[in-house]
């Protein structure tokens, strides 16, 4: 018998990075920052200890730390205990649904939301594609979040699958009426200035 959907509802975001370590990550605090909590209600699950995991915390998201390596043969082990714990967590948080922000995540994300029986959403941000990679994780999901089109061409064979959603931006991080004093004098005005 399905779920019947009742809010909030409860995603679990998926970092093996413990820092920041690019745009990727500082998108996905800000998304967090402007969830709206009576509809989603946003836990953690990062690599390690570090700036990423304090930032989530410093949002009130709870953060549980699970190991997850990089995947090479030594790490076999690992690995499947890292899935297995992902698993755990979301059917013991009775998780709605798991989010993975980067190529590596969704090599933990992918097979803990089967196990869990929860659908797994992918975000991706970069248009290059990761070659016979790319054939393969549309299987491992239930949805792909692509930032623009040209991301979304990475996938044309997963039909279906992909959801083009553009990054919000934060306008309250740029000031009118900025005086630009880092600009070179040639290109001050007192006309808007569009970069």
């Amino acid at each position: 018998m399905p779920r019947t959907r009742q809010f909030p509802i409860s995603v679990l975001f998926v970092s093996p990075t413990p820092n920041k370590v690019g745009g990727g990550q500082i998108s996905l605090l800000e998304l967090l920052g402007a969830l709206d909590r009576e509809r989603f209600a946003p836990r953690a699950a990062v690599g390690g200890t570090g700036e990423l995991a304090d930032a989530f915390a410093a949002l009130n998201v709870p953060v549980t730390l699970i190991d997850m390596p990089s995947l090479r043969p030594r790490n076999i082990v690992r690995y499947v205990r890292s899935i297995q714990r992902l698993a755990r967590l979301a059917r013991s948080e009775r998780v709605d649904v798991i989010h993975s922000n980067d190529p590596r995540a969704h090599l933990y994300t992918g097979p803990a939301a089967w196990w869990a029986r929860v659908p797994a959403v992918f975000h991706y941000r970069v248009s290059y594609s990761d070659g016979v990679y790319d054939r393969f994780v549309p299987m491992m999901c239930s949805k792909l979040v692509a930032v623009s089109r040209s991301v979304a061409n990475r996938f044309r064979g997963a039909s279906g699958k992909v959801e083009v959603i553009e990054n919000g931006v934060d306008m309250n991080c740029f000031h009118a009426g900025a005086q630009g004093d880092g600009l070179p004098a040639d290109v001050r005005s007192h006309a808007p200035l569009i970069g």
